[in-house]
């Protein structure tokens, strides 16, 4: 899936996903933004983030995450809920990484594109 991303010159982040267990028993997950793919030995799974412009149909594809599980660690459940959160994870990577965030506006050209509530400009 990566090699495809750079055939297509479409943007991706690495994101490290670890399940901490909490004195009740519930768990919580823990993203790092890596630079690159981990060692191997991580169970990975991908996530797309999807841009809209006011008036437009259809949401474009903005960038990709991949995301690497310690091994024994991944499950339906957990996969299910961090999924649904990576989004905002990403949301807030766009607004703190200005070099990201122009490279998503230049790869999705022209003006008036939101990312969730992010207008990039």
């Amino acid at each position: 899936m990566a090699d495809l991303y750079k055939r297509l010159g479409l943007i991706s982040v690495h994101i490290q996903i670890d399940l901490e267990t909490l004195d009740d028993g519930h768990q919580r997950a823990k993203c790092t933004r890596l630079e690159s793919p981990p060692a191997q030995g991580y169970e990975t799974t991908h996530v797309m983030l999807h841009a809209n412009r006011f008036g437009e149909s259809q949401p474009t594809v903005a960038l990709g995450a991949f995301l690497y599980w310690k091994p024994d660690t991944l499950n339906e459940q957990a996969q299910s809920k961090v999924e649904r959160q990576i989004p905002k994870y990403l949301e807030g990577l766009l607004k703190a990484d200005e070099a990201l965030r122009q490279a998503v506006s230049a790869q999705l050209g022209g003006d008036g594109w939101y990312v969730g509530s992010l207008l990039l400009k």
